[in-house]
């Protein structure tokens, strides 16, 4: 269990989500058959994170349902200096335990807490954790916590970040956490949380022990909540650190634009939706800043950058 000290923990674990040191969120998530929109599931107040670090505000949630994907929302006091290298872990209790009978798990920061599945989402500039390796982008598993720790998915979670509303934002697939059959004849169950967030593999707030959450993909379900229409709006910049070369990829047409950190605009791109590599090997090696906006001048999103 010592490795997961260091991952980044996006526990996500859906029914008690705590995104602060000492802080506890309780959230009782409904996924309804129509539509997403983000709920509050918590919040925590400002300044109790580990050495000033990343320190969680408000954890929200949503569910979409035409997709199946699970989202969580993390706002923090202030992202930009751990933009790069965000860290969060969440695992899960199911009380009527998993697909093939696998045994419950301890979690490093709630040992007496049995848990059946984590998690885990890290990134870094460099280090160790627990072995020694190097950047390559955001390493993010599921995997079972119990005897065989078997890894369920590998690079299945997305995450963006949003330095100008300090806001993490997490994306998966409901059934990469929580089967049909873990959900039971009724489509809905209760879990049980630990959760974690941090930077550059470390911890900053623990977000302890027993949290819960209400997962509800049944069809009947309303939860009397206006429902959002537009499409979920994601994007991924990786590497980060990098060496001249970063990938953007998003689901819009955007234009890209780099900024230095003295705001001066360097330079201009088209991007169509999907992947695109940018070259800026041209640049010296330092923090930079990407920019993208809609077609008709919307701001959709800002990420950090360094070039090593």
């Amino acid at each position: 269990m010592f490795y997961l000290k260091f991952i980044m923990m996006i526990q996500i674990i859906l029914k008690g989500l705590k995104v602060v040191s000492g802080g506890l969120f309780c959230l009782f998530m409904t996924f309804s058959a129509t539509g997403q929109t983000w709920v509050t599931a918590g919040t925590d107040a400002a300044g109790d994170a580990q050495a000033s670090g990343l320190d969680a505000l408000k954890l929200e949630y949503a569910y979409d349902k035409s997709t199946d994907k699970i989202m969580l929302r993390v706002t923090v006091s202030d992202l930009l200096p751990f933009a790069a290298s965000p860290s969060a872990d969440f695992s899960f209790f199911f009380p009527d335990g998993v697909d093939g009978g696998e045994p419950t798990g301890t979690h490093w920061t709630a040992p007496a807490v049995p848990v059946h599945k984590t998690i885990t989402m890290y990134a870094d500039k460099s280090g160790s954790a627990p072995s020694n390796y190097t950047w390559t982008s955001f390493p993010r598993t599921i995997a079972l916590a119990g005897g065989s720790k078997k890894v369920l998915c590998s690079g299945c979670i997305s995450i963006e970040t949003k330095t100008a509303q300090n806001q993490l934002i997490y994306t998966l697939d409901r059934k990469s956490l929580i089967t049909d059959a873990e959900l039971g004849s009724d489509k809905k169950v209760t879990l049980t949380v630990v959760a974690n967030v941090g930077h550059d593999i470390g911890w900053d707030d623990n977000l302890t022990k027993n949290g819960s959450m209400t997962i509800d993909v049944s069809t009947d379900q309303n939860v009397g909540i206006k429902q959002s229409t537009q499409p979920q709006q994601y994007h991924s910049v990786y590497p980060n650190p990098n060496h001249g070369y970063v990938t953007v990829n998003s689901n819009e047409s955007e234009t890209i634009e780099l900024y230095s950190v003295q705001g001066a605009k360097l330079m201009e791109w088209n991007k169509n939706q999907g992947e695109q590599v940018f070259d800026l090997t041209q640049y010296e090696t330092g923090v930079y800043f990407l920019r993208a906006s809609s077609s008709n001048g919307d701001l959709l999103w800002t990420q950090k950058i360094t070039i090593n």
